[in-house]
């Protein structure tokens, strides 16, 4: 929950001070309404993963886990992208996933002694986007969606602390294909070049990684050239 709050109160600081700072063009030294059409942008920002990761059913020692519930993470963007026209944008995007984890209960083992797991995913993908913008001045709300490459690496561990002391073992498998995401967002500009952006997006592997399905609700910068 604190994740949550933090985010959300940064989100709430960007649109409270953004309109604040964007004066009008007629009391203001920076043009607050650039145009867009036929330009490059950089940006890039933070982001908190939100994992609707696949429940699947694992079988350790006799009893079966099912693997759900992965705690959120923190993640990186950045971007590169041209402004065909007004309100048509084609956009590199680069996404990197700290680490989702998940931990089951104890359970108690007549040989073993107490039994425990977690799993570990972290990843990256790399995606090529269409933005729709509906141009309103110095705010430019969006739609977007695109296609990429996804490639995640999962950790499995297992601890037994036996009589003789805790014993661990652990797995690791990487797994890659296509993705998919979709969203929405709203860029603010405070001035000719500056922009802030925000951002929510469902984003979802296939193939070998169709487990790998997050929300990413993210706060960056845009930087126009």
């Amino acid at each position: 929950m604190k994740k949550y709050g933090l985010f959300i109160a940064l989100l709430a600081v960007i649109f409270l001070i953004t309109p604040a700072m964007a004066q009008s063009k007629k009391n203001s030294i920076f043009n607050t309404e650039p145009s867009m059409e036929e330009r490059w942008y950089l940006g890039g920002g933070f982001q908190l993963d939100i994992p609707i990761f696949k429940t699947y059913n694992e079988v350790v020692d006799g009893e079966d886990i099912d693997v759900d519930d992965f705690d959120n993470t923190w993640g990186l963007q950045l971007k590169a992208g041209y402004y065909i026209l007004d309100y048509l944008a084609v956009e590199g995007l680069f996404q990197y996933h700290r680490k989702f984890e998940w931990e089951s209960d104890s359970y108690s083992d007549p040989d073993l002694g107490t039994v425990s797991g977690k799993v570990e995913v972290s990843g990256f993908d790399f995606s090529v986007n269409v933005k729709g913008i509906l141009p309103l001045g110095i705010f430019r709300p969006y739609a977007v969606a695109g296609l990429g490459f996804m490639r995640g690496k999962a950790k499995a561990t297992v601890t037994y602390d036996s009589h003789w002391g805790p014993v661990s073992g652990s797995e690791s498998q990487s797994d890659s294909g296509p993705m998919g995401r979709i969203g929405i967002g709203c860029d603010v500009f405070v001035s000719e070049n500056l922009g802030i952006e925000a951002e929510v997006a469902y984003n979802a592997g296939m193939g070998d990684i169709d487990y790998a399905r997050f929300t990413a609700l993210s706060a960056g910068v845009i930087i126009l050239l």
